[in-house]
């Protein structure tokens, strides 16, 4: 308890023992003159003139007390309100720490998210211009492309004389997205490893000359740097160019017949 409510409390203490002093006085001299009233009783023919004005003594010491008592129990009042503000103040001021470090932490945690949405915008940003670049490679034909953010989903736009949307259009983007995901991580930006499956893109879904500039990609990703930084394997039923029919680019080729020819030689 700080130093003010424990004078506080001492002023409230002492103004009630003199209240109680007050009240005990004022009763005592009550008594003393009811006593006195009632022997008068007997004298009243004599006393006549001197009752009245004993009476109305009484009746003012009857409100004095009345009043007394009045602030006695507003001097308990005041006790009983210092008593409790100084058995619950040290828990205010446990609160008042507590609630400090709370918001010490909430600003923590919002620098933490400004930050870390900073950082995702930039991967995001990277991830667009690589995407652009992998859509100008392939159709090379005055395209270009981006990547936005929309809320809680990625959105992969493509330019080409205006914006195109065709499942064509949208086999292309997100072939040309798994691409630039795989420039991202040889950069070191993702938590990914370098390794892409690209599962029978055809011919028929992307153009031939898109389909075989994918190859042409994969050689040129490939000759960056003294041996390869990715691993990325293409799975199709349409031949790639005469050039990567052979090693080391053509590493598995499978028929549905004979059984020897399937995939593991068995017959499933």
């Amino acid at each position: 308890m700080d130093q003010a409510a424990l004078d506080f409390v001492a002023e409230r203490q002492q103004e009630k023992d003199d209240v109680v002093g007050k009240i005990t006085s004022l009763a005592n001299d009550i008594s003393g003159l009811t006593t006195e009233k009632n022997n008068l009783k007997y004298e009243r023919s004599s006393a006549e003139q001197g009752l009245k004005p004993l009476e109305d003594a009484v009746i003012r010491l009857e409100k004095a007390l009345i009043e007394q008592s009045k602030r006695l129990s507003e001097a308990k009042g005041d006790v009983a309100m210092s008593t409790r503000y100084a058995a619950h103040l040290s828990e205010l001021q446990t609160s008042a720490v507590a609630i400090d470090k709370l918001i010490a932490e909430q600003a923590g945690e919002a620098r933490k998210a400004i930050d870390e949405r900073n950082a995702s915008l930039q991967t995001v940003a990277r991830l667009s211009l690589l995407f652009d670049a992998v859509l100008r490679f392939l159709i090379a034909d005055g395209a270009s492309g981006a990547v936005n953010l929309d809320q809680n989903e990625l959105n992969l736009r493509l330019q080409m004389g205006g914006e195109r949307s065709t499942a064509a259009v949208d086999s292309l983007k997100i072939v040309a997205f798994d691409i630039a995901a795989l420039l991202l991580t040889i950069e070191g930006r993702t938590q990914l490893p370098a390794f892409l499956i690209h599962d029978s893109p055809r011919e028929a879904d992307l153009g031939l000359s898109i389909y075989n500039r994918l190859f042409i990609l994969g050689e040129k990703l490939e000759s960056m740097g003294s041996s390869p930084l990715f691993q990325y394997i293409v799975t199709t039923t349409t031949a790639p160019p005469e050039t990567y029919r052979k090693k080391p680019w053509q590493r598995l080729e499978l028929h549905g017949a004979p059984a020897e020819k399937r995939l593991f030689a068995t017959d499933f």
